[in-house]
Parts: structure tokens; C-alpha cells; sequence
């Protein structure tokens, strides 16, 4: 192919069955990294087909071409990549192509990039990326002479010495919720160091150290709100609502988020927030949590699921799920073992059943329990007072007194009054609370179910009842 094949001008003949795709240049150092595409409505056989690479000035003088895809036949689209190292200098790059054995080669959209002219001896872009619970990513960029390798600190101390040809790592065994400081310099093969490039970043999650009153949601991932807008009503935590079989009959969950990644999770802990997954609920897909295999595939799943969203802690929900008591434990034991004391159990059973409030205590007895909520609705007893608190009464007492939960651990559950199925009015709710913190000043707090709930209610616990109980 002779240069002047590669004028750059679009020919008036271009068959308009072939479109163009965006080029796209990723410059490093002294190469460039290129993709693009071409796409066709009919089977077209190109001549020559690349991606082409011209300086940035008048007449657009051609420099190299990659990614040489001669005598291809297209129908849709075709994909186009490669690399190639220049001269330092400003550059456009664009797919180009001939077909019918035309002298002019039609060209794309052109798009521009620039490679340096100097070797700085510099570490830039030092960035941290994708933190979980227990790991931060650290990326940095170098260009200049010849490295021996990288000292990398974290806190001022060393933890690793990366090859001059690295440009990542990945530091794990961390605490979850917590900051780290790193630093970063190269050292010279021929002696010396380049400059130091410092970073700050968090680990997600976050200590189980939780206001004195709380007022939580239910967050349903299959209905709005938001999980922004449950936060934006005042509550103090939320429960990802729920994490259940991925294969009936195992102990493998799956979960969808309702809103948001990692990062989006991050920045509600930042701001005191607490995110916690459900697992279960009363149609949970046929959860299984029986056998020792049981055990190992949920607290792999559930690994997966906390570690891709930061989040704080889980919550039993076990209403139909076949399970024994010590295997809950045993997956307790085992995550909290896994992301450190402050990682959150909590549980919310419904109040006539007993296996959970067995669960409950022996978590307790072992420090893992960090809250103990009970549901006190999905019963008509719930819209009178006198039938209610005595209900309430019993099963608060249950919890504190039989088997042995602080009350500070306790958090009362309500919803609405338009609930289908024995919900409460908000004077209600109000008048059960002050009867309970009266009986048990420590009492906890508060949760309702569930978001949509309160939304189509027109926020009415956000509005009438979480003011007070925070305020208690």
C-alpha cells in the first residue's frame, strides 16, 4: 500500500450500506492502544480495512496504520483493534478503507490524542479502585527511565515492593469501614528515586456502632422507593430486602440490588448509614440450610453478594426456609470471623415462632447479636390497643427475660394501616412505643415495613411517627 493511497478525504461515491464507527485512543507513554469498528447493511469484501493513524496538522499526513484487516468480508459489524508506538507528538486516528479496487482510501471520523514529548521520571494517577469490605485496589501510571522496582507503604509502613513493570496491586486483609494512606516510589536501577505519590482511600462496610435510637426500612428490591428516599425520610439504617435461593433445595443465595453499586453504598455509610442484606423472608425460593454443604455454599454466596456491595451486616429472615439453629450459628460464626467483630448480625422473626429466638440467644452468648427485631404485624390483634400491647408485652419480654436479650438490642416492627394484613395506625405506633420504653427504658428503636408501604401512604411513619421515636 503506497502513501499516496491514503488521502484523507471522504469519497463522493462512498456506498452508503457502510458506516463508519468512533475510533477510540487510549494513549500510554509512547503507544497507543486503538478500537473501532465498521458496519455494513450488505455483505461488503473491503480491499483494505485498518486503522490509521495521521499527524494532527494541515493535509493530515499519514504516520501508521494497525489492525490491517485486507479482503474482509463484512455483513453488520466488524470490530477493529491494536496498538502502535510513535514519536511523541499530536495525532488523530480513524478506520479507513477501500473496496473496488479504488486508488482512494475513504476515511471516518477522526478522532485526536497526544503522546508525550518528554520522560518525566513521574508517578502519576495513583488511584485506589473497587474497595470491598476487606481489600482496596491501588493503580498508578509511570513513564521515564529504568526502574529496579516500586516501594509501596501503607500508613507509612512497607507491605510490598512491586516489579518495575507492575502498575497495580491489590492489598487485602483489611478491616472493613476503615481509611488507609498509601505511598508510592519508584527506585532507579542506577540508584535514586523518583517522587512519591500518595493516596487515601476506605474500605467499605463499616463499624456496627449505631445511634442510640434507631429507625430503619425495609427496602423491597422489587418496588420503589428508593433506597435514597428511605434514607432521605430520616432513617437511620436500611434492610436490603432479599437475599434468596438461587437453587431450591441449596443454601446459595442470589440477590439483585435494589439501587446502586458498591460505590453508591459507600457514600450512605459515609454518611452514617447502615445497610444491612436480608436473607429469607416468606417466599425465599426454597432456602436450605441443613447440612454442612448447606452451610459452606451460604456463606460463599453470601461472601459474594456482601463483598460486590460493602455492606454492613446481614439479617435472619428465615419465615419458610428449612434450617436448623446450630447452622445458623455456624454462618454467623463464620462471616463474622471473616470480615471482624464489627460486621452486624441481626434478626427479625416472627414473634410466636421459637427456633429464632434460640438462634438469638446463643448469638448473643457468643457477642455476635447486634439487633433483635420482632414483627409486630401480619396480625388484626395489632389495630387495638388493649389486644396489641398485651401481644407486644409478651413477646418483648420473651426476647429480654426468657432468653436473655438486651433490651438494647430490641427494635419494635410496625407498618401501616393500610396494610392488608393487620397493620396499625401511626397513633397506634406511637402509643405502643412510649408503653415499651416506659417498661424498657433501653429499648432500641423502631423499624417499619416496608418502604413502598410508607411511600404509597404518603410517608406517613417517615412524617408522624420516626420524628418521635429518634427524638426519645
Amino acid at each position: 500500500m503506497s502513501m499516496s493511497r491514503r488521502r484523507l478525504q471522504r469519497a463522493a461515491n462512498e456506498p452508503e450500506m457502510i458506516t463508519h464507527g468512533t475510533v477510540t485512543a487510549i494513549p500510554s507513554n509512547l503507544t497507543v492502544s486503538l478500537s473501532g469498528s465498521i458496519t455494513t447493511t450488505l455483505p461488503v469484501t473491503f480491499d483494505g480495512l485498518n486503522i490509521s493513524v495521521a499527524q494532527d496538522t494541515g493535509g493530515y499526513p499519514w504516520v501508521a496504520s494497525t489492525a490491517f484487516a485486507n479482503g474482509q468480508t463484512v455483513n453488520g459489524t466488524f470490530n477493529l483493534s491494536g496498538s502502535l508506538t510513535l514519536s511523541a507528538g499530536n495525532f488523530v486516528a480513524y478506520v479507513s478503507y477501500s473496496i473496488d479496487n479504488q486508488a482512494t482510501w475513504i476515511v471516518g471520523p477522526k478522532v485526536q490524542f497526544s503522546l508525550p514529548s518528554t520522560s518525566p521520571n513521574t508517578i502519576t494517577n495513583f488511584l485506589i479502585s473497587s474497595p470491598t469490605n476487606t481489600t482496596l485496589n491501588l493503580a498508578w501510571s509511570y513513564s521515564g527511565s529504568a526502574l529496579n522496582d516500586f516501594t509501596l507503604r501503607r500508613n507509612g509502613n512497607i507491605i510490598a515492593s512491586p516489579a518495575a513493570a507492575a502498575r497495580s496491586y491489590n492489598d487485602t486483609g483489611l478491616t472493613l469501614g476503615t481509611s488507609y494512606s498509601y505511598s508510592i516510589v519508584g527506585n532507579f536501577s542506577a540508584g535514586g528515586t523518583t517522587n512519591t505519590a500518595t493516596v487515601t482511600g476506605s474500605t467499605t462496610g463499616g463499624t456496627s456502632s449505631l445511634p442510640a435510637i434507631l429507625a430503619g426500612y425495609y427496602v423491597n428490591k422489587w418496588n420503589s422507593p428508593t433506597l435514597s428516599q428511605c434514607f432521605s425520610h430520616g432513617a437511620t439504617h436500611a434492610y436490603a430486602f432479599v437475599a434468596q435461593s438461587a437453587a431450591s433445595g441449596t443454601g446459595t443465595l442470589s440477590y439483585s440490588p435494589f439501587e446502586g453499586d458498591a460505590a453508591f453504598i459507600a457514600a450512605k455509610q459515609a454518611a452514617g448509614k447502615k445497610v444491612i442484606l436480608t436473607l429469607g423472608g416468606a417466599n425465599d425460593g426454597g432456602i436450605a440450610l441443613q447440612t454442612g454443604t448447606h452451610v459452606t455454599q451460604m456463606v460463599n454466596s453470601v461472601k459474594s453478594i456482601i463483598d460486590r456491595l460493602g455492606l454492613d451486616g446481614i439479617d435472619w429472615d428465615l419465615e419458610s426456609s428449612s434450617y436448623t439453629v446450630a447452622n445458623i450459628i455456624s454462618v454467623s460464626q463464620q462471616l463474622v470471623a471473616h470480615y471482624g467483630s464489627s460486621f452486624m448480625i441481626t434478626m427479625v422473626p416472627r414473634p410466636w415462632e421459637t427456633a429464632p429466638f434460640q438462634a438469638a440467644q446463643q448469638l448473643q452468648q457468643a457477642g455476635m447479636l447486634t439487633l433483635f427485631g420482632l414483627q409486630f404485624y401480619d396480625s388484626p390483634e395489632y389495630s387495638n390497643y388493649s389486644q396489641g400491647w398485651s401481644y407486644i408485652q409478651t413477646y418483648i419480654n420473651k426476647a429480654v427475660s426468657t432468653y436473655g436479650i438486651p433490651a438494647n438490642k430490641v427494635i419494635m416492627g410496625v407498618t401501616g394501616p393500610n396494610y392488608s394484613n393487620g397493620g396499625m395506625a401511626y397513633s397506634l405506633m406511637l402509643q405502643y412505643w412510649s408503653s415499651a420504653r416506659s417498661q424498657w427504658p433501653t429499648l432500641r428503636g423502631m423499624f417499619f415495613y416496608d418502604g413502598p408501604i410508607d411511600q404509597a401512604d404518603g410517608w406517613g411513619w417517615a412524617n408522624n411517627v420516626l420524628p418521635t421515636v429518634l427524638s426519645s
